[in-house]
């Protein structure tokens, strides 16, 4: 799941989001980032925090790994 909440004149503020759930390689991976942004006419800027985990499985040297932080971010468009 992925998209952005608008608000403020003209929508320029916005709340970014993103969620995946999945498998694979792993038992069981997650994904989630939520913040906040503003829209500029040259691009966006965005503040915004991640979290993310994998759960290796009982059987591997590792069998959870959990990172989590912020994220800071510009997008230029021309």
């Amino acid at each position: 799941m992925r998209g952005r909440f608008s608000f403020g004149p003209d929508n320029a503020w916005f709340v970014p989001y993103y969620l995946d759930i999945g498998t694979g390689e792993s038992d069981f991976t997650l994904q989630a980032i939520a913040g906040i942004g503003y829209a500029f006419k040259w691009g966006e800027a965005v503040a915004a925090w991640r979290y993310l985990s994998y759960d290796l499985g009982s059987n591997k040297a590792i069998a959870d790994v959990n990172f989590s932080g912020p994220v800071v971010g510009v997008t230029f468009r021309w």
